[in-house]
Order: C-alpha cells, then sequence, then structure tokens
C-alpha cells in the first residue's frame, strides 16, 4: 500500500472471497485500487461470481451524499448451462459479454436500481439439448397432441450458430431486445425467434424464444388454408446463478387445433364440390340421353301429303296416249324399259300420222 497524500492512494489488493448481500459471494477478486479528490478507480479488477468471471474497470465519486459509479465489465462463463432436468431443454455452450454502464445512489440497492447501460453478449459453440426441428410435425390425426409432440424430442439436440446479440440495461433491468436467427441444415433446418431479460434487483430472469422449421421442408408442415407452420416457445425462467428453459405447449397447441379444423373445413368443401361435379355430370348424360332419343325416333310423314298417282296427259293429236303398264324388271344398268302396248287399247302414231292396218 502507497499513500501519497491524505486524499492520494493507490493499492493492489486480493480478496479471497467476498461476502455480498442475499447470501451470495464473490471470490478471487482482484484490482489496482487507487484515488484522488476526483475519486475512486479500480483498474484490472477480477472476481469470480459463482461460474462467471468478470473483468474490467470502475470509477467512482461522491455527488453529495450520493456515489456516482460507472465502468465497463465483462464477463465469461466457459461451461455454461441451464439447469438440467428431465423433460426441460438445456442450453449449454461458451456464454460471453460486455457492458458499459453508470449509476447514482446513496446505497448498493439504489445503484442497482438506476443502472443503465448497453453492451453485447456472444454464445459459442451452443447445443440446445431435448429439442429437434426434425420432430417438430404434426402428428396423425389421433395420435398424438403437442406434449406427445414434445416428448417424441427428448434424444434430440440442435446445434446453434454463433449468437452475437445486443445488450440493454435500462434501470437495473438487463435486456436482450427482440431478434430473431436461422439454425440447422435440412430438416433441422429453422428459425428462432426471442426475447430475454433479468431484473438485477430481483434476481429474476424471463423471456421466451419461438422455434419454427424453415425452407423447402417448411412448406409440408404448414396448414393448407392459413398456411401457417408449427412453432415450439421456449420459456426461460429461474435466477442468474440457475437459468432454466421449460417447454410451453400452448403455442404447438394452437396449431394442431388450427390444423384440425382446417382439414374439417377442407373435407367438407371436398365434399362439396364433389356433390356440385356429380350434379353438373348427370346433366350433362342427360342432354347426352335425349339428343340421342332424337336421333332414333322415325320421321313422321308431312301434314295433309297423299302419295303420289300418274295421270294421264292428253297429246297434241287429242287423242289420249296409249295406256301401258310399266315392266316390274328394270334392268340392273337403269336402263329404261319401252312400254308394253296392253290389247285393246287405242293408238296413236308418233308425229300425228294416220294409222294404218300395217304393223
Amino acid at each position: 500500500v502507497a499513500l501519497a497524500a491524505p486524499v492520494d492512494f493507490a493499492l493492489a489488493t486480493r480478496i479471497d472471497r467476498l461476502d455480498l448481500p442475499g447470501d451470495r459471494a464473490a471470490t478471487a477478486v482482484s484490482a489496482r485500487v487507487s484515488g484522488d479528490e476526483a475519486g475512486a478507480r479500480a483498474n484490472e479488477f477480477a472476481a469470480t461470481f459463482g461460474a462467471a468471471r468478470l473483468t474490467g474497470d470502475l470509477r467512482a465519486r461522491r455527488i453529495g451524499a450520493a456515489t456516482a459509479v460507472a465502468g465497463r465489465l465483462g464477463g465469461t462463463i466457459e461451461g455454461f448451462s441451464t439447469v438440467a432436468a428431465a423433460g426441460r431443454p438445456v442450453l449449454r455452450g461458451r456464454l460471453s459479454g460486455e457492458l458499459a454502464f453508470e449509476t447514482q445512489g446513496r446505497d448498493a440497492a439504489a445503484l442497482v436500481a438506476a443502472a443503465t447501460g448497453s453492451g453485447r453478449m456472444r454464445l459459442d459453440g451452443g447445443r440446445l439439448g431435448a429439442v429437434g426441428l426434425a420432430g417438430l410435425r404434426a402428428p396423425r390425426d389421433g395420435e398424438g397432441s403437442a406434449e406427445a409432440v414434445i416428448a417424441a424430442m427428448a434424444g434430440a439436440e440442435t446445434a446453434l450458430p454463433p449468437l452475437d446479440l445486443p445488450l440493454l440495461l435500462e434501470k437495473g433491468r438487463l435486456q436482450v431486445p427482440p431478434t430473431s436467427f436461422d439454425f440447422g441444415e435440412g430438416a433441422a433446418r429453422g428459425r428462432a425467434t426471442g426475447r430475454a431479460a433479468g431484473d438485477l434487483r430481483a434476481d429474476r430472469l424471463d423471456g421466451v424464444v419461438s422455434l419454427e422449421p424453415a425452407g423447402e421442408d417448411a412448406r409440408a408442415r404448414a396448414t393448407a388454408v392459413s398456411h401457417a407452420l408449427p412453432s415450439l416457445d421456449l420459456a426461460l425462467s429461474g435466477t442468474f446463478e440457475e437459468p432454466r428453459f421449460g417447454f410451453d405447449p400452448a403455442g404447438l397447441a394452437a396449431f394442431l387445433t388450427l390444423r384440425h379444423v382446417e382439414r374439417e373445413i377442407e373435407a367438407a368443401e371436398t365434399l362439396r364440390q364433389d356433390r356440385i361435379e356429380r350434379r353438373r355430370f348427370s346433366t350433362i348424360l342427360d342432354q347426352i340421353e335425349r339428343r340421342r332419343r332424337a336421333r332414333e325416333a322415325p320421321a313422321a310423314p308431312a301434314s295433309g301429303a297423299t302419295p303420289s298417282t300418274l295421270t294421264p296427259a292428253v297429246g297434241a293429236s287429242g287423242l289420249a296416249p296409249s295406256t301401258f303398264v310399266p315392266s316390274p324388271l328394270v334392268p340392273a344398268s337403269g336402263a329404261l324399259l319401252m312400254p308394253v302396248p296392253v290389247p285393246g287399247a287405242a293408238t296413236s302414231n308418233v308425229g300425228g300420222r294416220p294409222a294404218t292396218g300395217s304393223p
């Protein structure tokens, strides 16, 4: 410890264990602390809180009865994992982040409640256990429910891409604003949309992550009418030291209900269209049958018509022409036959010459 003046100091310190409010403690605390009339500074600050290792720089100064604190903190959890339990999804990976903040208050609670700032949070090598989008499909009718679909994922695991997310601090509440990202390949390809928040004063986490299939495979899982996709919601809860994920089946149950209703509507519409087509086809058959009968019906004689008769004509000589009957024999060639005289009938000569007794 080196003291340059009553108000100036510089020291390097290490504390094996530092008890904190709420039955919590920090271990392996170290820093290079210095102070002057402007306030105090803690450079090269490092401490371990549970599984998190924090580093950064802090500045503090007095403003009347209050203390103003500002700085930058970074943290890393090498083996991050949410609480593992049967029937719960588990998120694992390397979690890191950085936050610049400032606050002012009379005591620690007031400092936490007034803290504001911003930063980034990153997840590398993330894996989501007990979740598999390949199994996020609607079961056959009567073969399951939302709970059955979720239970079928128990042995699945989904790999996540590196995530770099914004981090906001507003009045003691950390927030990850609504964000979305794609992950997976093939039948396991999907899109995640989520938000998260943590209350530093109450040490409580809350949030939700919604997963749904994406890509070409998604079309086969959409409902027929509204084209809705199945979605699986993961609810975040717990504390900063013991975060938990749980399944929220409400969204998936709503999708399955919608899918069932749309299938009922589709079946009813198909039946209606079938009846319309049957009636149309029956009408066409009736028209065809009426036309066939009209073609096959015998033609009726014209009204007032009588069979034609042969009327003898009077020749130029004033004599009646020879009476004759046509031969019943007609040559196949169609040649005309001469008339055959009938005995006792009057005759006349061609050209009006007198008849002679000669043959």
